[in-house]
């Protein structure tokens, strides 16, 4: 049976909805499994995405001069491969999920290119009392067009990230937690606000775990990052940062169809040379997610995130994020979904006091995204969807609209 999601759909970009395409039709595969019991699946996807601005173009741009052809359409064809490995042994668990995707770009053929992206996890426990994960994780994608503007080259993120946590029950309700990090990004062309960062993090928090699994908790992370430079960037931008999180989450089981998710975070980073980089603020989020029958369910989700955003006119961004998730399982097959997101976007923190006023940017996106999922086989998932993306900005030739959409199956045994 297909089951709903209620995951909010993030604001249009390229690379992003490209993938969320083939994960919307690989989490649907037949290898869906309960804990506890061994897994190996193989899985097989192909999906034809057609967009109409592929480059995030305002309606007057000059495309000849920018891309080189009188038109930023582009369909894509997207094939992949993957495997998928769990496997017990006695309190263990080991987790392998391997996928290799190649992207064929009909016009802007410069684009093509082939990713392998990986996760592996081992759930260890010692006791019942103490067990944790060790992960990692590989992702790489084409930089979205929304932000660069690098229109006759191609231009690859890569972000790794490697995780060792540890859980401890004290007994009762009461649970200690602690954890290290290591993630690193990487682009082989210089990004103006986002330079290569390698950041390393510890965290420790207290959980409190009701019977009904509800759970608040408490955790402080402190994180120190390097930036990779280029010739430009020397002299206008750090080399390194350090940053504090204090933050307090909420997870609520309200009843057995409605569940909440409240998070606020204090972040404090700093910059050991720059101090004009420095920056601080409050992030927060708050999830609901109830089934409003046995086969329709909401998820409505409201924002604040602060982001690095170094340019000669900020430092970070803060992002107030409004969204809405319907879902309809029609058949036991079939199931409808929508998502709408309203996105408002500041870019805050001039490092010069004589831009504080003079460039004050806001962006306004808006997305729409409807898809069907039909699952005729236990082995086979066809999907469709149709998304439509919109930014307005208060600086000139920075508004785009597109119009994305897409088909595709996948297949697993």
């Amino acid at each position: 049976m297909l089951q709903r999601s209620a995951t909010i759909c993030p604001p249009a970009r390229l690379a992003t909805l490209s993938a969320a395409v083939l994960s919307a039709s690989l989490s649907m595969t037949s290898g869906v499994h309960a804990e506890g019991t061994d897994l190996f699946t193989l899985s097989a996807a192909a999906t034809v995405l057609q967009d109409s601005n592929l480059f995030r173009l305002p309606s007057n741009a000059n495309l000849p001069a920018l891309i080189g052809s009188d038109s930023a359409a582009e369909q894509i064809s997207i094939t992949s491969v993957g495997v998928k490995v769990s496997k017990d042994y006695s309190l263990q668990r080991v987790e392998l999920d391997l996928n290799l995707a190649n992207y064929h770009y009909q016009n802007f053929n410069f684009l093509n290119n082939t990713t392998n992206n990986y996760s592996a996890a081992w759930r260890w426990s010692v006791t019942p009392r103490l067990r944790g994960n060790l992960t990692t994780d590989r992702r790489e994608t084409l930089n979205d067009f929304v932000d660069v503007s690098s229109y006759q080259q191609r231009n690859q993120r890569v972000n790794v990230t490697t995780r060792l946590d540890a859980v401890y029950g004290l007994g009762g309700a009461w649970r200690l937690a602690a954890g290290a990090e290591e993630a690193s990004q990487t682009n082989p062309q210089n990004q103006t606000a986002e330079a290569d960062t390698v950041s390393r993090s510890l965290d420790a928090g207290v959980r409190y775990v009701y019977p009904s699994d509800s759970q608040w908790a408490y955790t402080l992370r402190t994180v120190k990052g390097s930036y990779r430079l280029s010739a430009s960037q020397v002299g206008v931008m750090d080399r390194s940062f350090e940053q504090v999180d204090h933050e307090v989450s909420l997870r609520w089981i309200i009843d057995g169809k409605s569940t909440a998710n409240l998070r606020l975070v204090s972040q404090n980073r700093t910059h050991p040379q720059f101090a004009s980089r420095d920056f601080s603020g409050l992030g927060a989020s708050a999830n609901y997610n109830v089934s409003i029958t046995g086969k329709t369910s909401v998820a409505f989700g409201l924002s604040r995130e602060l982001g690095s955003y170094q340019s000669g006119f900020s430092n970070y961004t803060q992002t107030d994020r409004l969204s809405v998730a319907p879902s309809w399982a029609i058949t036991a097959k079939t199931l409808l979904r929508m998502s709408y997101g309203y996105t408002k976007r500041d870019y805050l923190g001039a490092p010069n006091a004589l831009l504080a006023n003079s460039v004050d940017r806001s962006d306004i996106l808006r997305d729409t995204m409807l898809s069907l999922d039909w699952q005729p086989q236990v082995h086979l998932t066809l999907s469709a969807a149709l998304q439509d993306s919109r930014r307005s900005v208060n600086l000139p030739n920075l508004d785009y609209q597109s119009t994305t959409a897409s088909v595709s199956a996948q297949i697993s045994f």
